[in-house]
């Protein structure tokens, strides 16, 4: 797979490791977002960031799953998942950086 890479003003740089659907535990086989990204910030350490894994790890939160039926016959429920991911993340390397 091969990875994306976004510069952002102030040296920033965002790549997109990894992406894709991944099944979860649970009835219905539910299917969640998958997203790895490598923040890296002039003369700082890079952060990487996973969801679900990083997200499933704080108790409170539940990894946002559709049935992998639904997923199939309906694309915009794919979107669904991944715009959860995404914003996530965002939210996760802006309280990083």
């Amino acid at each position: 797979m091969a990875k994306a890479t976004a510069a952002i003003s102030s040296g920033v740089e965002i790549t997109l490791e990894k992406y894709g659907l991944i099944t979860q535990t649970g009835n219905n086989d539910p299917v969640a977002a998958q997203l790895h990204l490598k923040v890296s910030v002039p003369n700082k350490n890079p952060i990487f960031l996973r969801y679900p894994e990083d997200f499933a790890k704080q108790e409170y939160l539940t990894v946002s799953t559709r049935p992998l039926e639904t997923i199939k016959q309906d694309a915009t429920e794919i979107d669904a998942l991944f715009t959860t991911a995404a914003t996530w993340l965002a939210n996760q390397a802006a309280n990083k950086l």
